[in-house]
């Protein structure tokens, strides 16, 4: 009796820690990918806009804290954005290709590898590649910035 017991208490407990399965249409799949892309790439053009830090900020996460890694809060964001966009001007000319992957109908995964050129107050150009990789979760309706982790790499000076 007692193995039965327990064969049917190991199955009951498998099949609870069973993750949960999401059933979405490929249509389903598509509108998020969609929905996704855009905000990703409304967020982006806004960053190199540096107009407004808000706008910025505006797509992260209300339980994230701060979503970029490597960032503590909100305001210490808010102010090492104000200090690279004092010191750096982009160019806005950028193409943006997001690869998106849907995780759950509110949890989806987006990856961009671009290339930028930006100018600091001295003059001095450089050309870089980014590579920016987000979790983004569906809060009352909107989609926001779980977390955010980029690269930089400056690339060689053309004929040196």
């Amino acid at each position: 009796m007692r193995r039965i017991v327990f064969a049917a208490f190991a199955l009951t407990v498998a099949a609870a820690c069973q993750p949960a399965t999401t059933d979405l249409t490929e249509a389903q799949r598509a509108e998020i990918v969609a929905a996704v892309s855009q905000v990703a790439t409304d967020n982006w053009r806004a960053w190199l806009a540096q107009e407004d830090v808000d706008e910025v900020l505006s797509v992260s996460s209300d339980w994230a804290g701060t979503p970029w890694s490597g960032t503590s809060s909100l305001d210490q964001m808010r102010s090492d954005m104000g200090l690279h966009w004092d010191r750096w001007d982009y160019d806005q000319d950028v193409e943006y290709d997001w690869d998106v992957w849907v995780l759950a109908p509110n949890v989806a995964a987006a990856k961009m590898t671009t290339d930028y050129v930006r100018t600091d107050v001295s003059g001095t150009v450089q050309e870089w590649t980014v590579n920016w990789a987000t979790v983004w979760v569906l809060e009352d309706g909107a989609w926001k910035m779980l977390l955010a982790k980029n690269d930089w790499i400056e690339k060689e000076p053309a004929g040196g």
